[in-house]
């Protein structure tokens, strides 16, 4: 060994560690983005017509829970005005 060098599995030669060391990252997150792309095979994708569905719900949910903030906020507006006004 010369200098911490370290003989590399792979190439079978000497690697100085700060090459090695992006080697192993390299390797980390080639690994990672493999595991990544067997994860999502494993996924139950929604098809269209629960996409749709889901879409729908949320826009609605949305749209009633605009209006109740909206009457909430306009109602305490009203009732703080009244109270500085006193």
């Amino acid at each position: 060994m010369v200098n911490g060098e370290t003989p590399n599995p792979v190439l079978g030669v000497q690697v100085p560690p700060p090459l090695e060391r992006k080697m192993k990252l390299v390797a980390k997150v080639t690994n990672f983005l493999n595991e990544v792309k067997t994860e999502l095979t494993k996924v139950s994708w929604p098809n269209r017509q629960e996409l749709l569905g889901s879409t729908i719900v949320v826009i609605v949910l949305t749209a009633i829970l605009t209006v109740f903030i909206f009457i909430v906020d306009s109602a305490l507006a009203k009732l703080l005005s009244i109270i500085l006004k006193s």
